[in-house]
């Protein structure tokens, strides 16, 4: 039996979920990515394959007090590239694959290389709204993505379905670094170069 469609293709057409490119003024980075088919997590809450954290302690704290407070189940994955796989097919994939498919699993994948990322929820999910869906992507996760705040996103993406989870408003606006990371180390052209997010 085919697994259950993620809230994000059931909630809204593909052209316009959480799968997004970032367009770049200059030239693409000059090292190719890595392309990653979807995996299995192995129990980790927070795997990056892509090298682009340095230190993922403080994504780690902030998917675990999620957890605590809320019980809110995420998962974060950073990979170079998705391997062709539409963003929001990878995660649901991903979330599969790794047996997060519970009520109150949620999974972030961020392909930093494709820039790329995509959010998947459980379609029963029903402690989060459409509205609360699209304000995450849009007002939480991607004002970071573009900054190439990679560990930020998924910082603000734990306390954001936490938020959610207890009812309370979800908390947008700019991204705020996380510390001591190295987000952005691992990809050239971003920052400056960058001239906005377009539907992938």
């Amino acid at each position: 039996m085919s697994p259950a469609p993620s809230r994000a293709q059931l909630a809204k057409p593909i052209a316009v979920t959480a799968g997004v490119l970032l367009a770049l003024g200059g030239a693409l980075a000059a090292a190719p990515a890595f392309a990653e088919e979807p995996f299995d997590v192995g129990g980790s809450s927070v795997v990056d394959r892509s090298g682009a954290i340095g230190d993922l302690s403080g994504i780690e704290a902030a998917v675990e007090g999620a957890y605590t407070a809320s019980g809110v189940n995420m998962l974060v994955v950073f990979v170079d590239d998705f391997s062709g796989w539409d963003p929001v097919d990878w995660v649901d994939q991903a979330s599969n694959l790794s047996g997060a498919i519970g009520q109150n699993d949620v999974l972030l994948g961020v392909a930093v290389e494709a820039r790329r990322y995509g959010l998947s929820v459980a379609p029963d999910a029903d402690w989060l709204s459409d509205a609360e869906y699209d304000a995450i992507l849009t007002g939480v996760i991607e004002p970071c993505l573009h900054e190439d705040e990679w560990a930020a996103a998924a910082i603000g993406a734990a306390a954001a379905v936490s938020d959610a989870m207890l009812d309370r408003p979800i908390r947008t606006g700019e991204c705020a670094p996380a510390s001591g990371g190295t987000d952005g180390a691992a990809t050239e052209g971003g920052g400056g170069g960058a001239v906005g997010w377009v539907v992938g």
